[in-house]
């Protein structure tokens, strides 16, 4: 969340909330100097909220190793984007799921959910997968009870012309397809309802 005072030519406001997306309310927010102060602003807000047995959704700025330890911490699980920031990470859940997309996960233990849905005009499939992290995973130890990993595929249409996006998540829970495809998707909720 971003403010601009003009009168007085302060910079944004920017902050860090807690979404409960079932609720679809706030249930806590910390103020951070800049986008980047995310990362110290998370751990802050995780101890004012309590989050004992819930799932905790957070954006690839929120995929660090200490965030993660502090969810399981205080007794929550993790669903944690992953991307560029976390380099290693990121190519290594890329090199697992891209050949299983081609042989339909052949031997290998996955949970699926299929969604599809048409809104203004275009049409959207997601594909969700859910794997036990690999043995051989790059870095899983420094992930605190780390159990699996995901790829949501969203395929769009739009007067005539296809667009594909992968995201990749790691978790501390092995949940069902239909969890983790509303626990990925849910967590856009603040995007779309709290801005």
């Amino acid at each position: 969340m971003r403010s601009y005072d003009k009168a007085s030519s302060k910079s944004a406001i920017h902050m860090v909330n807690a979404w409960a997306t079932a609720n679809h309310i706030s249930l806590g927010q910390v103020v951070t100097d800049a986008k980047s102060n995310e990362i110290t602003a998370i751990p802050k807000l995780l101890e004012i909220i309590d989050i004992s047995g819930a799932l905790v959704t957070i954006d690839a700025m929120g995929c660090q190793t200490e965030i993660a330890a502090k969810i399981v911490d205080e007794g929550g699980d993790y669903c944690l984007a992953a991307k560029g920031n976390q380099p290693t990470l990121f190519a290594a859940l890329q090199d697992f799921f891209s050949p299983l997309f081609d042989n339909d996960f052949e031997g290998v233990k996955v949970r699926r959910h299929v969604e599809h849905e048409t809104t203004h005009g275009r049409e959207v499939q997601r594909f969700s997968f859910i794997c036990p992290v690999p043995d051989d995973l790059p870095d899983r130890h420094r992930w605190k009870n780390l159990k699996a990993i995901g790829a949501v595929v969203t395929i769009s249409q739009r007067n005539g012309k296809e667009q594909t996006e992968i995201r990749y998540y790691i978790l501390s829970r092995y949940i069902s397809g239909p969890r983790f495809a509303q626990a990925a998707r849910g967590h856009w909720g603040v995007e779309n309802n709290l801005h």
